[in-house]
């Protein structure tokens, strides 16, 4: 995290990929970096899916970010029969998806 944070500090700049864009938005909330966890949500909103939007769901609840819980929970709801045929709905907890 240390790298992370003293690389964006000096650089400004960071490259957000499906593999880092939750670690970088933890970070970001962190060091209240507002503008990052923005763009991390909105990279986030932009490659959701019916196979990772109960887990991004679960992930936008433990942030406390509304505007994902608000994403996320629409687009279960509208896509609700893709998602009940992925391994995230068999695994999820049932609060996740009341």
């Amino acid at each position: 995290m240390k790298r992370f944070h003293s690389r964006f500090l000096y650089t400004y700049t960071i490259k957000i990929s499906s593999e880092n864009v939750r670690s970088v938005f933890c970070a970001a909330h962190m060091f209240l970096m507002d503008d990052l966890v923005d763009t991390c949500a909105e990279y986030i909103a932009e490659n959701l899916n019916p196979s990772n939007a109960l887990g991004v769901l679960e992930f936008a609840r433990f942030q406390l970010c509304t505007k994902l819980i608000d994403l996320a929970s629409k687009f279960v709801r509208v896509y609700f029969s893709e998602v009940v045929q992925t391994d995230d709905f068999l695994n999820a907890e049932p609060e996740t998806v009341s």
